[in-house]
């Protein structure tokens, strides 16, 4: 189901945020075609094996701390940048109330 969600959600209007610590692990619950609808992604410091299949290059694994890439897979791009932190609870709290009024698959996201 999560796999038909990646492919086919965008045509939908639904947009997914996705983290995983491990190459491997991400392989193991999404297809290739899942993984390749993710566009841009954003790495941080990993094996240059892991960062290597993300981007075709193992240049995450040299970055160290405070240090992420993003990565265009459309257009071959990437930049190096210094991420910020994670937002507070009341900003989350705040874009869930925003986001909520959208239906997705007959469904609002908040799944009420």
């Amino acid at each position: 189901v999560f796999n038909q969600l990646i492919t086919e959600g965008a045509d939908r209007g639904m947009h997914l945020l996705v983290w995983c610590d491990t190459w491997n692990n991400l392989n193991r619950q999404l297809s290739r075609k899942a993984i390749s609808e993710f566009e841009l992604r954003v790495l941080f410091q990993m094996s240059a094996t892991d960062s290597a299949s993300l981007m075709d290059t193992p240049a995450a694994g040299n970055l160290g701390l405070h240090r992420a890439i993003l990565y265009n897979a459309q257009a071959g791009t990437s930049e190096t940048f210094r991420p910020y932190a994670f937002p507070d609870k009341s900003w989350v709290e705040k874009a869930v109330k925003y986001i909520a009024p959208a239906s997705i698959f007959g469904t609002s996201v908040t799944g009420r």
